[in-house]
């Protein structure tokens, strides 16, 4: 097999779900708050990640985490069909 065949769905599961799904836990938890700006910490208590940095473009932590939860497991779902 292919060693392509075999990373490819590795990494974009640990995208779409250790990338998106945890990101988007962090936020859920803030609440509907509104974040400073568009660079926001998706767990400000984990200070030896730096609160885990991310970007978004949507003004409310609530609605931003649940977005994140569901484009990670979109992004799962599509890579390991495509491999």
């Amino acid at each position: 097999m292919n060693k392509s065949r075999i990373t490819a769905p590795i990494l974009g599961v640990f995208a779409g779900l250790g990338g998106g799904v945890f990101h988007g836990i962090g936020e859920i938890l803030q609440g509907s708050v509104t974040p400073n700006g568009i660079y926001i910490q998706a767990w400000p208590i984990m200070q030896a990640t730096a609160g885990e940095p991310a970007m978004t473009i949507v003004p409310n932590f609530l609605l931003t985490g649940i977005l994140a939860i569901i484009m990670g497991i979109v992004v799962t779902i599509l890579v390991c069909q495509i491999y």
